[in-house]
């Protein structure tokens, strides 16, 4: 992953930027011991032993248990504490949550030296795995059947299978535990009520140009009102008056149509990795102040990482319009300065998402 000089932070040179794709791949790549870049499915966790606690990967509105959206395996060539860095995000899937300004959203870092405990000095190569995985988190702790993340309340009738929360041991109790805890001792089908659809995010350069003949300005506004126009249609009446001024406000926003103009380049593109540099804007409205971007707890300055866009939703079973999950951009801010954990039993640290809706 490249990171901006200052020169090209203010010119918004193409070079430094990359760009994230989803692309369908066997599972069995997406697993820690490999390092993936990957949306959905569970977190492929890089330090195996301290996971985060569940009270971390709560919604901030509603304290439901987030959910899974994304990872960037991003390390630091020039800090030898960063040679594995990955950030993991994770989203509230209620519709409510994420039509707030903030919260319902959350980032950590984690990052490893060469040397460590969980993984040999050299790659590995990489191919199905016929037993069990000691490069995993669950050889090293128990994990929720639902989400994978820690797990610390097993069921108290089969003591087998570990849960994060009441809620995922309710709704894994729900769809198919309830059976199987009288019979073996297995975990059902929750996770798939839960956890978002898994894919590898592959990651490229930004290109210079777009790729097909750019419109004009009048078929790209041509093709914008076609979409608000089909949508407009599919609504009830009482969402049409909102979504016309949605889409008279941004057809008249300058910094949307630079955001559709850069965004064509690469139409399928859901991330934009571009660390030190700048976010690109959906919007004139909701841009963070400087002041509005917290310091780490280390006290360092925290700089723009990648950001995370709208086009993702439509892998995920969650864009559609009326009441479902939705955002402008999710802009990821971390430490400027990657600090390493203070507590080694807490190695990952919390980072910035800054929300920006159209």
């Amino acid at each position: 992953m490249a990171a901006a000089s200052e020169d090209k932070k203010a010119s918004g040179d193409h070079q430094d930027i990359q760009l994230g794709f989803v692309e369908r791949t066997e599972p069995w790549k997406l697993v820690s011991r490999y390092f993936p870049t990957k949306v959905g499915g569970r977190p492929a966790w890089l330090e195996l032993r301290h996971l985060p606690p569940s009270e971390a990967l709560r919604c901030g509105h509603c304290s439901a248990p987030l959910v899974f959206l994304c990872q960037l395996y991003a390390p630091i060539e020039e800090r030898a504490g960063c040679f594995h860095r990955t950030v993991f995000v994770f989203i509230c899937r209620r519709p409510e949550c994420s039509q707030r300004p903030s919260g319902g959203v959350a980032a950590l870092r984690c990052q490893l030296p060469l040397e460590n405990p969980y993984y040999p000095d050299t790659p590995q190569e990489e191919r199905p795995l016929l037993g069990p995985d000691e490069h995993s988190a669950e050889h090293h702790v128990t994990l929720c059947a639902v989400c994978g993340c820690l797990g610390t309340k097993n069921c108290s009738i089969c003591k087998k299978v570990y849960y994060c929360s009441r809620e995922h041991q309710a709704i894994d109790w729900k769809h198919g535990h309830k059976k199987k805890c009288k019979e073996a001792g297995g975990a059902g089908s929750g996770s798939q009520k839960f956890l978002l659809p898994e894919s590898e995010v592959v990651i490229e350069d930004e290109p210079a140009d777009s790729k097909k003949r750019e419109k004009t300005e009048e078929e790209r506004m041509a093709d914008y009102a076609s979409l608000i126009k089909d949508k407009i249609e599919a609504l009830p009446d009482a969402d049409v008056d909102e979504l016309d001024k949605m889409a008279s406000s941004s057809g008249d926003d300058p910094v949307f149509a630079r955001f559709r103009k850069r965004v064509a380049r690469e139409p399928e593109q859901v991330i934009r990795y571009w660390r030190g540099g700048a976010p690109l804007w959906v919007s004139k409205d909701h841009q963070p102040a400087e002041t509005d971007i917290p310091n780490c707890s280390c006290g360092a300055k925290r700089h723009f990482e990648f950001q995370i866009l709208p086009q993702l939703l439509n892998h995920l079973d969650l864009d559609e319009m009326g009441d479902s999950v939705d955002w402008g951009t999710l802009a990821v801010y971390t430490c400027s300065e990657s600090c390493e954990a203070a507590d080694p039993e807490r190695p990952y640290r919390e980072e910035f998402v800054w929300k920006q809706q159209l």
